[in-house]
């Protein structure tokens, strides 16, 4: 079974490169496109790893942040 893996890009150009590669080195890839979309994800099915694009707004990511942490 391949790893499980979340990308959270907000740009369709980069969210659709970066998760054909990922898929092309066999990775099984869900995308969202916010922090908001990510944490609903999140919430509904485990991920073996979230990649995050660093430049979403801070404030989606960090309240999704808050809120996973929180579940822990």
């Amino acid at each position: 079974m391949s790893a499980s893996v979340l990308l959270v890009e907000d740009d369709p150009a980069n969210r659709l490169v970066l998760s054909k590669t990922l898929e092309s080195v066999g990775y099984q890839v869900t995308t969202a496109v916010d922090g908001s979309s990510a944490f609903e994800l999140l919430e509904r099915m485990p991920f073996d790893v979230v990649v995050v694009d660093m430049r979403l707004s801070l404030i989606h990511i960090s309240s999704s942040v808050v809120k996973l942490i929180s579940r822990l």
